[in-house]
């Protein structure tokens, strides 16, 4: 239901919107101006803002509707994942401490030996050649608590944990942007990733529409808006 208000419109509990948070139906305040809403979902104690491009909510595609709410999902988690860790979780941490201590790959030689890399190790003849991964580290005394790989393989860590790889997002990829985490996330298209910034396209843009001397913006933060 919408209460039409001067040069905007919001929409309160919209039923379009709505996600599912542990069995329970969380409806989002839409806030609605000429070319952008703002969605508010709160759930319990826990709330998210983020703006999006969108011209009218009853023009949202399919597909805009499902990234808008998979968006606004992954920022609700289960109260019983707070006070306990799962293997997974425990798995996760690791390889993000590993990753955020420059380990890029985990790999195990010919011998079941693992290994944390800092490069991608290379074959040789077949054989994994683990002293080619720039600095190595012996981790077998961890190797049971790691993801199971087989002797001779290769494990990407940025990959397993679903880090982005900037360099290899392509032009016009919908993604969500902002300058801190006290702002609301804007809907954007990428532009190009330069000495460790995110670009995008100005106002909403693409590289179809952008205008030439319109050089793209850099960012803070950034998502993906759709995630494997």
């Amino acid at each position: 239901m919408g209460e039409d208000l001067i040069g905007d419109r919001i929409f309160f509990n919209n039923d379009k919107f709505a996600i599912d948070i542990n069995g329970e139906v969380c409806k989002p305040t839409i806030k609605e101006d000429v070319c952008k809403c703002i969605f508010f979902y709160k759930h319990k104690e826990k709330w998210v803002r983020f703006e999006c491009l969108l011209c009218g909510i009853e023009n949202a595609t399919d597909e805009k509707v499902e990234s808008i709410k998979q968006f606004a999902k992954g920022f609700f988690v289960k109260e019983s994942e707070k006070s306990m860790i799962t293997d997974k979780q425990g798995r996760e941490w690791l390889l993000q401490k590993l990753y955020d201590d420059g380990w890029k790959y985990y790999v195990k030689n010919i011998g079941d030996t693992a290994f944390v890399t800092t490069k991608r190790p290379i074959m040789n003849d077949g054989i994994l050649d683990i002293n080619s991964g720039g600095h190595v580290k012996c981790i077998n005394n961890i190797s049971k608590i790691m993801p199971k790989i087989e002797r001779n393989e290769v494990l990407d860590i940025a990959e397993e944990l679903g880090i982005v790889d900037w360099s290899k997002v392509e032009v016009d990829t919908p993604i969500f942007v902002r300058n801190s985490i006290a702002e609301v996330w804007k809907c954007r298209y990428f532009a190009e990733y330069e000495d460790g910034k995110v670009y995008t396209w100005r106002d909403g843009k693409t590289s179809w529409s952008n205008v030439v001397s319109d050089r793209p913006v850099a960012w803070g933060y950034a998502e993906l808006a759709f995630k494997g």
